[in-house]
């Protein structure tokens, strides 16, 4: 997977089930991605979009793409997540943690930066899987071959793709020609308390750990988690 932002609470579910996570960084940026922005919910129930701003250009690789120097985003990002999650019920003991690698992490990269979040919330989260950088390894440059040589790579037997990944996967042919396991995800996003108005699903994972806190928001993940599928769920 693309290291995305401050991701939502199926993509710690997918690292936890697998005994080997690989974080695709050689491939290319894509602008108003997941690999840029993400959603949290405001104070009064509306949906606000954290974004990292970079410099941008064509065919940039996300392991080589910046961030862009002129803009404070760290500061403007702990200040919104404070001002809108200051009531929540675990915000004393989280935010912290976020604070400290939002100011820790020294890296002008956005994809050192978003492999460094995602390790420290699996931290919090009590996941443990082996991380592996994509630009390690040596597969093909093609679409669904690159997938089947990596897992080559790793040693494994199995590949568990995100249903997203399914339509071209499906097309191509590459994994069931294989001698790949090719299983499919299947999450069922938990509902939480989040305060004020409709519950909103498929946000950042910070927005359940500011009001459930580490080890519920770690219960509903695998609460959330069932057995993966050899079609699409």
């Amino acid at each position: 997977m693309q290291p995305t932002f401050l991701p939502w609470m199926g993509y710690f579910s997918l690292i936890e089930q697998a005994d080997v996570f690989v974080f695709l960084t050689d491939v290319q940026f894509t602008k108003q991605s997941w690999q840029q922005r993400n959603r949290i919910r405001m104070a009064d129930g509306r949906i606000h979009w954290l974004t990292l701003p970079v410099q941008q250009h064509l065919g940039e690789l996300i392991c080589n793409t910046q961030f862009d120097p002129r803009q404070p985003w760290r500061r403007k990002h702990l200040g919104v997540i404070r001002q809108e999650y200051a009531r929540a019920a675990h915000f004393r003991a989280v935010f912290p943690e976020l604070q400290k690698v939002y100011e820790g992490t020294d890296t002008n990269l956005l994809g050192e930066f978003n492999m460094k979040l995602i390790r420290e919330l699996c931290g919090m989260l009590g996941i443990h899987s082996k991380f592996v950088d994509s630009r390690d390894l040596k597969p093909s440059q093609e679409r669904s071959q690159r997938l089947v040589d990596i897992c080559h790579e790793v040693g494994a037997t199995r590949y568990l793709s995100p249903v997203g990944s399914a339509d071209y996967l499906e097309t191509d042919g590459t994994f069931r020609a294989s001698d790949l396991e090719l299983v499919y995800q299947n999450f069922s996003h938990p509902v939480y308390e989040q305060g004020k108005g409709e519950f909103q699903s498929h946000l950042s994972v910070i927005d359940a750990l500011l009001h459930c806190g580490t080890e519920e928001t770690a219960r509903l993940i695998r609460a959330g988690t069932l057995p993966p599928t050899a079609n699409p769920p």
